[in-house]
């Protein structure tokens, strides 16, 4: 019998012609692996655009099986996953092609956050408040009362 491994590309191989005529048979199966890349990218600060988050990880997969973009998310502190494509068009599943084209991007966006102030008896008035883009640069203030000294922010009673 003549026999391969799973590899791509053309096949040779050499034999001895018997004293009798043969047919032979060249087949292929499918490979039971194809690598595909993921890239991950997340929203500039105060931006509608995205940049690369880490580096690009390839996995391997079954040809013809199907993915749902959303599973291949990664928890990415102060991000949520938004929106992926699979070769630059916007899906929300792709199967795997045979050929190891495929790119899959997923987009996570800034997740927004509330800071509320408060104040003790020595302060007169705080300001800055409000919701904030995760990252975002965050200016507060506080107006002490007359005889009242600094002693600093608690952050959540601390």
């Amino acid at each position: 019998g003549w026999t391969g491994t799973h590899s791509t590309g053309s096949q040779t191989y050499s034999f001895l012609m018997p004293a009798y005529s043969v047919s032979d048979t060249a087949s292929a199966d499918v490979s039971p692996d194809v690598d595909y890349t993921i890239i991950h990218y997340t929203q500039n600060l105060n931006s509608s655009s995205y940049s690369k988050h880490g580096n690009s990880v390839t996995v391997k997969g079954l040809p013809g099986e199907t993915l749902t973009l959303s599973s291949l998310s990664t928890a990415i502190s102060g991000f949520s996953y938004s929106y992926g494509t699979a070769n630059d068009v916007e899906s929300t599943a792709v199967t795997i092609p045979q050929d190891g084209s495929l790119v899959i991007k997923l987009y996570y966006t800034r997740n927004s956050y509330t800071l509320t102030l408060a104040k003790d008896d020595g302060v007169d008035s705080v300001s800055g408040g409000g919701t904030f883009l995760y990252g975002e640069a965050v200016p507060i203030k506080a107006v002490l009362k007359s005889g009242y000294g600094w002693s600093g922010w608690k952050r959540n009673g601390y």
